[in-house]
């Protein structure tokens, strides 16, 4: 009886695809990622999102725990976080929101010497790019055209930019 299992787990059931599952989200929260673990499958880092022989996951609109990493021109300031974050806001004419992504654990506003900038997308309709590493828009380009089925939740389909390397790259008989 499957029916209290996630729907990973019915994926594990039926037969997982010769070349695995591709989920794309434009959802924000951590729910996948912990779904993904009743399948033995730990996303720990950015690379793990993507280098799963069984499950990709991509989250073109970020995550709640994803950050850029701020380029800072000079010694970050120091104090309380509190005291920290207002000369940040501040300085927010002088940040430089670079293209680098971290995981940001709770807590962790600051890595490799740099602020932190919260990696996620408004949802618009003319948004020209996503919000996720590079290399994780590159993989999903590459596994477009292996798609054989595609099922839907919740997606009102108007994701400009997706819809375009859908458009560009599905293989549709």
């Amino acid at each position: 009886v499957l029916d209290d299992k996630s729907l990973f787990d019915q994926i594990e059931h039926y037969g997982l695809p010769e070349d695995g599952v591709c989920i794309v989200t434009f959802n924000y929260d951590r729910i996948i990622e912990w779904a993904l673990k009743s399948v033995g499958v730990i996303m720990d880092s950015l690379n793990s999102y993507t280098q799963d022989e069984r499950y990709k996951l991509f989250k073109l609109h970020g995550s709640v725990d994803w950050s850029h990493i701020v380029e800072w021109p000079r010694t970050l300031p120091s104090g309380t976080e509190v005291e920290i974050a207002n000369q940040l806001i501040a300085s927010a004419h002088d940040l430089q929101i670079s293209n680098r992504f971290e995981i940001a654990y709770p807590g962790v506003y600051i890595a490799h010497e740099n602020p932190l900038y919260p990696a996620i997308a408004i949802p618009v309709e003319n948004k020209d790019s996503f919000e996720c590493p590079h290399a994780h828009v590159q993989t999903l380009e590459s596994c477009i055209p292996r798609v054989t089925k595609l099922l839907c939740i919740g997606w009102r389909a108007r994701e400009k930019p997706f819809l375009e390397m859908l458009q560009k790259r599905l293989s549709v008989p």
